[in-house]
């Protein structure tokens, strides 16, 4: 069967394709990115826990590791509340202190969650200044720094501050407060870390809403879907090259019949 296709169609399948299989490279190489931060952030999660004396190093060095300190919450800084955060349906606050460790750093904690209703009767309930605390959790780099102040005072409710987000990378579900801001309002010469208390859980793991702060952060990859992409990318790729091809040899076909 004779195949004849036509320049001009030619010329625009052509350069299709190429364009196809680029941005299906891309994809692939993308996902190979990601796979390699993957497996750096579980080797974090996985390895030994920072210390104390650890909390001193690079941002860069610390983010998804998991810690384990020794300290004493600061008794001159009352917690911060967070609004912005449910759990179980229901609103409440993330309790934020600083930590002054035992042979290290002052550190920002984020103990958890507590709900808003009732939130005076949970502060008395897990108020520890001044006594010594183990604190494990999983380091991420201070971030979320906003414009203004907290929420004032009022309506039965205390000062507050508004939830900022926080890109957790591959890592989907963090959120933290303005340690930034909050920070530079108590002049507290902390790192430029923070400690998420609480035991790794899964997406999917229930909570408890007992104890209280309840706490816990989650540390499962997101699905990234590169991959797909890049196997759509190629199919395209293959129909149009079939579309090509087909229409080569009907018009190929058609050209002989007519010559005949």
């Amino acid at each position: 069967m004779p195949f004849r296709p036509a320049p001009i169609p030619t010329i625009i399948s052509a350069i299709a394709l190429v364009i196809l299989l680029n941005l299906g490279a891309w994809q692939l190489r993308r996902q190979a990115e990601a796979d390699t931060a993957k497996a750096e952030v579980q080797a974090r999660l996985y390895g030994e826990p920072a210390t104390a004396a650890d909390l001193r190093a690079s941002p860069d060095d610390l983010t998804w590791r998991k810690a384990v300190v020794q300290g004493a919450f600061l008794e001159e800084v009352p917690p911060q509340l967070i609004t912005g955060r449910f759990e179980f349906g229901a609103p409440g606050f993330d309790v934020v202190q600083p930590l002054q460790t035992e042979g290290g750093p002052v550190v920002w904690v984020n103990r958890g969650w507590i709900p808003k209703n009732g939130w005076q009767d949970a502060l008395v309930e897990i108020d520890t200044h001044g006594e010594r605390q183990e604190i494990e959790g999983l380091l991420q780099p201070i971030t979320g720094e906003i414009d203004g102040g907290p929420v004032p005072e009022g309506d039965g409710y205390p000062e507050r501050w508004p939830m900022a987000t926080t890109d957790a990378g591959l890592f989907g579900g963090l959120q933290g407060p303005p340690y930034i801001t909050i920070t530079e309002r108590f002049d507290v010469p902390s790192t430029d870390v923070m400690i998420i208390a609480g035991p790794s859980l899964k997406r999917g793991d229930p909570k408890r809403p007992e104890p209280l702060p309840v706490s816990g952060y989650v540390a499962e990859p997101k699905q990234i879907g590169h991959m797909a992409y890049a196997v759509q990318w190629f199919l395209i790729a293959a129909t149009l090259l079939t579309i090509w091809l087909l229409a080569g040899f009907h018009r190929g076909k058609k050209l002989a019949a007519q010559q005949g």
